[in-house]
């Protein structure tokens, strides 16, 4: 048994989506000739299952079916991710810090598997992950996916990284310690976290203390 395991959220925790989501659906509007909405409520998707942007997409007014659209939204955020994604400072310093720690890491999110694996390949992630689980449909909440791995990486203490109430939520119903990043798109959903960083790095000195 492993004294910790760290689980992370992806999206407005270790990666940065606006950097890879935002030029992707400005791109899509504007082929379609639609109206561009402002950043924040497009950000208000970010950590939440696909299907409640697919529910927004339904409202407006696209020329072609509602798959040729997400298939579309698809294509453009993977190669947005490819050729302007990038990660939160200090991710890949935290990483390797928890693995030669001996912890358990891994990593939890509502993202969908392709956009995960795009971003996992292109900054050489899979190896800092002991298990990486991914929303496989909306029946799934990320409760649910946490229990499942504790259950697979047990260790004396679990901590949840997130920037959403959905992590915050999940920590609680597991019985895990919250830590809430203050760089993400939650801001006052991770008010009840156990810890609230401003740099991912700053989890070192809560894991290091053990609560």
């Amino acid at each position: 048994m492993k004294e910790c395991l760290v689980i992370f959220d992806l999206d407005g925790t270790l990666y940065k989506t606006e950097s890879s989501f935002i030029p992707a659906v400005r791109q899509l509007l504007m082929e379609y000739g639609l109206p561009i909405p402002d950043n924040d409520l497009l950000l208000s998707f970010v950590g939440e299952p696909m299907s409640k942007f697919i529910e927004w997409l339904k409202t407006l007014d696209f020329r072609d079916d509602l798959k040729t659209v997400v298939d579309r939204i698809d294509m453009l955020e993977i190669n947005y991710v490819s050729e302007k994604g990038v990660l939160y400072p200090n991710v890949l310093e935290t990483l390797e810090w928890l693995r030669n720690k001996d912890c358990g890491v891994a990593l939890c999110t509502n993202a969908r598997r392709s956009y995960v694996y795009q971003i996992m390949n292109k900054f050489d992630l899979q190896r800092y992950f002991d298990v990486v689980r991914y929303l496989e449909n909306d029946s799934n909440t990320k409760s649910d996916m946490v229990r499942e791995i504790i259950t697979s990486l047990n260790a004396r203490k679990t901590f949840i990284v997130g920037d959403r109430y959905h992590d915050i939520i999940s920590a609680r119903d597991n019985d895990c310690v919250a830590v809430g990043v203050n760089y993400g798109y939650g801001k006052s959903e991770i008010e009840k976290a156990n810890y609230v960083v401003d740099d991912i790095g700053e989890i070192r000195g809560i894991i290091e203390r053990g609560s």
